[in-house]
C-alpha cells in the first residue's frame, strides 16, 4: 500500500495554553474523535506532561490541561467509551506508574486520577482491550525486570494485575496492541 501525508497539524496554539515544545512520546485519539491525548517528554521545560487537546468540528485544536500530572508521559490510551485514559508515567526519582484517569470533558480539570500501580519500570506501552466483556482489561509494556508484559483489570478506583509474562522479552516492551483477544507486543532488542 501507499502511505500519504494528508495534513500537518501544529499543536502550538498560544491562545489555548502551553505549546507542545518537547517530544510527544505517544498520542491517542478519543473514541469520539473530539479529543487528542498527548504524552509529553518534558526534559527541558516545566508544565503539564499529559495534555488533552479539544478538536472542534472545523478541525481547530484547543487545549485543556490536567495540571496535576507532573511526570513525563510515555504512553496514553483511551478505553472504548472514552471515560478513562490510561497513561504510562515516568517520574524521575519517584514511582514509575501505570495511571488511569477518569475523563470529564465538562470539568475544569478533565482528568482525575482514578487508579495507579507501581510497575517498577518505565511504562512504555498501554492498550485497552475492546472485546465485549473485556473492555476493562489493560495490557502494559514496561522496562521492569522480567515482568515486562503485564495485564491488568481496571475497576473504578483500582487496578488488579491478572497476568504477567516472564521470559525473554528483550530489554523492554515498547508498545502493545489488542486485536480481539489477541495481544501484540513490540520488543526492544536485548
Amino acid at each position: 500500500g501507499t502511505l500519504t501525508q494528508l495534513d500537518l497539524v501544529s499543536l502550538d496554539v498560544p491562545r489555548c495554553g502551553p505549546p507542545l515544545t518537547d517530544d510527544a512520546n505517544c498520542v491517542a485519539w478519543h473514541p469520539t474523535g473530539n479529543y487528542l491525548a498527548v504524552a509529553r517528554n518534558t526534559s527541558t521545560t516545566s508544565g503539564p506532561k499529559i495534555l488533552v487537546y479539544e478538536v472542534d468540528d472545523s478541525g481547530n485544536f484547543g487545549i485543556h490541561v490536567a495540571d496535576s500530572i507532573d511526570a513525563a508521559g510515555h504512553a496514553v490510551a483511551w478505553n472504548s467509551d472514552g471515560t478513562y485514559l490510561a497513561a504510562g508515567i515516568y517520574a524521575s526519582g519517584a514511582l514509575d506508574e501505570l495511571r488511569v484517569y477518569s475523563f470529564n470533558a465538562t470539568s475544569t480539570f478533565m482528568l482525575t486520577l482514578d487508579a495507579s500501580f507501581n510497575t517498577g519500570g518505565i511504562t512504555k506501552g498501554v492498550a485497552w482491550n475492546t472485546t465485549a466483556g473485556n473492555t476493562d482489561v489493560l495490557a502494559v509494556g514496561t522496562t521492569a525486570g522480567t515482568d515486562r508484559l503485564r495485564i491488568f483489570r481496571h475497576s473504578q478506583g483500582s487496578l488488579t494485575e491478572i497476568s504477567t509474562t516472564k521470559g525473554n522479552l528483550g530489554t523492554a516492551v515498547d508498545w502493545v496492541a489488542w486485536s480481539g483477544d489477541c495481544l501484540t507486543a513490540g520488543l526492544a532488542a536485548n
